[in-house]
């Protein structure tokens, strides 16, 4: 097996000692290992459908932050769900997930003899034949969890430089029974190609096309977003996703979205701001500055009113979107709405842009320090902080133009 542009990529049935070879080709129970933003889990979405089909009899837990709960709540690959905060504390204190502390093979095997020891507890939950973990940027206190996995055979990344030292990828190597290394990969390459080409290294061969998110909600979920988005008297909607979460930096003032709004003619429109909690501030703000001056048929914020996946439908609703580089672009983006995605240089090219170039417009403001991983070196974060609202008035009005056959 070769993976396109690599050298050639190990056939994980037969790797290790012979013990582990069965568990390999075919093994009882997975953990499949996505300690991600939820953004990166929507991205990720389309892997799972492959990782099933090469693996249908195995249990397949998938252990993720607590959002992944509810965004693959109804994922028929998936037969249970970990979430990562779990995690025990080995040594005491503040919970192992973040803030892992450093442990040895010794104290480990120590805890482990200790019963009803919250490890013992997390040992039991999540032993597995095979532990996949696609992660393509580690950093040192994800392999440390993967140290401590109970996996019999675990495969992941080696050689990225985004979140970890030169030296703490090579000494975490004995970690893993096989890896697939990415140095030969610039940082800013696609996501969802390596996405692609990590499963080429599970042995699993797909197209690009085939990797494409999906979305798994339940009727309640739909019923609900189409309670909440309502009657529009006619008009189409645009959804207005201001909120992100991490880093704060890329927060763009209710004020700003509003001078956007402002260039444009949105009488045909119903503006629907959307979010999470923490978000209600801001939704809230940019909703009274609408009503104040742009030319739109209405306006309401529905920030904090939606679960992940009535999120989904909602944006579902939608006619076109404007959002900064959070999940809700890459739920528009993974459902082909039409879409202004605001973006910064942290890690621009890898998880964004991507999708339909037909229905996507970026909006950025190049720098020569794109590709920073948001180690930001100024004051405030420039390429985000400094773009022109006109750039972005001129990118959604051009989408909005094209819906209303004005362009």
């Amino acid at each position: 097996m070769k993976p396109s542009g690599g050298a050639a990529a190990p056939d994980i049935s037969v790797q290790g000692p012979d013990k582990e070879r069965k568990c390999l080709a075919n093994p009882g129970r997975i953990l499949l290992w996505r300690p991600d933003h939820l953004g990166d889990l929507v991205i990720y979405s389309g892997a799972l459908r492959h990782i099933r089909k090469r693996w249908p009899a195995a249990h397949i837990t998938l252990g993720a932050h607590s959002y992944g709960r509810a965004l693959f709540a109804h994922c028929p690959y998936v037969d249970e769900f970990f979430p990562c905060e779990e995690l025990p504390a080995p040594l005491g204190g503040a919970p192992m997930w973040p803030g892992v502390a450093v442990v040895s093979d010794i104290a480990r095997k120590a805890w482990n003899l200790l019963p009803g020891s919250p490890y013992r507890k997390f040992h039991e939950a999540l032993r597995a034949d095979l532990v996949i973990f696609p992660l393509i940027s580690p950093n040192r206190r994800d392999h440390i969890v993967m140290n401590l996995m109970p996996g019999r055979a675990k495969v992941g990344v080696c050689g990225g430089s985004n979140n970890q030292a030169a030296i703490t990828d090579a000494a975490t190597r004995g970690y893993y029974s096989a890896q697939m290394d990415v140095s030969m990969y610039p940082k800013n390459y696609p996501e969802m190609e390596l996405n692609r080409r990590f499963l080429s290294f599970l042995g699993i061969e797909v197209d690009a096309d085939d990797l494409w998110p999906e979305f798994w909600t339940a009727k309640e979920d739909v019923e609900k977003a189409g309670k909440l988005m309502g009657d529009c008297g006619g008009r189409r909607i645009l959804g207005v996703a201001p909120g992100v979460s991490f880093p704060r930096g890329k927060q763009l003032a209710a004020e700003w979205y509003a001078k956007v709004l402002s260039g444009i003619d949105l009488s045909e429109f119903e503006v629907v701001l959307l979010g999470s909690k923490a978000d209600v501030a801001i939704c809230e703000e940019l909703a009274g500055l609408v009503r104040q001056g742009a030319k739109a048929g209405g306006v309401r914020s529905l920030a904090g009113q939606t679960s992940i996946l009535e999120l989904v439908e909602c944006i579902r609703l939608c006619d076109v979107v404007i959002c900064p580089d959070a999940a809700p672009l890459h739920i528009a983006t993974a459902l082909r709405k039409p879409v202004a995605g605001i973006m910064g240089g942290g890690h621009f090219g890898q998880f964004y842009p991507w999708g339909d170039a037909e229905t996507s417009r970026l909006v950025n403001k190049r720098m020569d320090c794109y590709g920073c991983n948001w180690h930001c070196k100024y004051e405030t974060m420039r390429c985000i902080q400094e773009i022109a609202p006109e750039e972005a008035t001129s990118a959604l009005g051009g989408l909005v133009g094209k819906l209303q056959g004005k362009a």
